[in-house]
């Protein structure tokens, strides 16, 4: 059985390594400014028009919530994002998170889905219109089962740590997503920001690897995922000492 103190410390360590896996890696950048057409390159704006069309659903989102519930605010900035990433948008998404994070921190689980809320949060506050599409649709379902865990009473623990798993399985998949995605060098868009090309990588043993070659691409992929395993590894311990 955990100890308070251990209670205690739990959202700190698990907001701590989902910072590591998932923090905002742009974070010396300048503010993050509104989305305009102009903005952003041609290939991008075809996804921009998408979600402007869900704009009706954006905004109705939360009808079905009561006028007093404490995430109808939630709910319509989640799809409020996939409408449109303004910055007024994501600063008010990781506010109403924190909001609800102080009037849910007694409860480990409802912790563990608003970090996730928190960390996928920060990373399209940072990427904006660049962010992997697969972003909005991680966003909508760690909502959709935290609504559920959150509005079921009765749920068993055991119903919710599977939900909370589940969830945290996408996200260590999406992360890989993206670093492969990084580490292939996809073409930049319009409002990609010039980066410093990263020293070749030599392999423990092994002479130095060309980053042009396909051989250094999948090294660094490889390193990527054995890193995220053992940093989810230690996260779903951490997940199934909750009921301990």
């Amino acid at each position: 059985m955990t100890t308070k103190e251990e209670d205690g410390s739990l959202g700190e360590e698990v907001s701590s390594r989902l910072d590591e896996l998932f923090g905002d890696d742009n974070s010396e950048a300048a503010p993050v400014s509104k989305v305009s057409s102009a903005a952003v390159s041609v290939a991008d704006n075809s996804r921009i028009t998408g979600r402007k069309a869900a704009k009706p659903r954006a905004e109705s989102a939360a009808d079905d919530l009561p006028a007093d519930s404490p995430i109808r605010n939630l709910k319509a900035l989640v799809f409020s994002i996939d409408w449109e990433i303004t910055d007024d948008t994501m600063v008010d998404f990781l506010a109403e998170t924190n909001r609800l994070l102080g009037k849910y921190k007694n409860d480990k689980i409802l912790t563990l889905f608003l970090k996730l809320h928190e960390s996928i949060g920060k990373y399209i506050k940072a990427k904006k219109a660049r962010a992997h599409p697969d972003a909005f649709k991680f966003v909508a379902s760690v909502y959709k089962n935290f609504e559920k865990v959150l509005l079921s009473p009765g749920m068993k623990e055991s119903q919710k740590k599977q939900l909370l798993s589940a969830e945290v399985n996408k996200f260590k998949d999406f992360k890989e997503r993206v670093l492969q995605r990084e580490a292939a060098g996809e073409p930049a868009m319009a409002l990609a920001p010039e980066r410093t090309p990263p020293p070749a990588v030599r392999p423990a043993g092994g002479p130095p690897l060309s980053l042009e070659s396909r051989e250094a691409i999948d090294y660094i992929v490889e390193q990527f995922k054995k890193e995220i395993k053992a940093e989810f590894h230690t996260l779903r311990q951490i997940i199934k000492n909750l009921g301990a």
